[in-house]
């Protein structure tokens, strides 16, 4: 029990209006007013931009594709 201790280090999110896990929860995608949506550690350390849009991101999911190159 934590017994009220702040675990980690605060970090600013702006105004988050959307946030899908991966099947794991190993990995997040988080959408809102700074218009990007990022991809984000278990830990909410930002990884990096996966998409900008003109305006704010309202819904954003998590949608797995695999892709490879065929050899001849």
């Amino acid at each position: 029990m934590h017994e009220g201790r702040e675990i980690g280090k605060d970090r600013t999110l702006n105004d988050s209006c959307c946030v899908s896990y991966f099947p794991k929860w190993e990995y997040l995608v988080m959408g809102g007013s700074h218009r990007q949506a990022s991809l984000y550690t278990k830990y909410w350390v930002r990884l990096g931009t996966i998409g900008e849009q003109s305006s704010w991101v309202w819904t954003c999911r998590v949608y797995v594709v695999l892709g490879f190159q065929d050899r001849p």
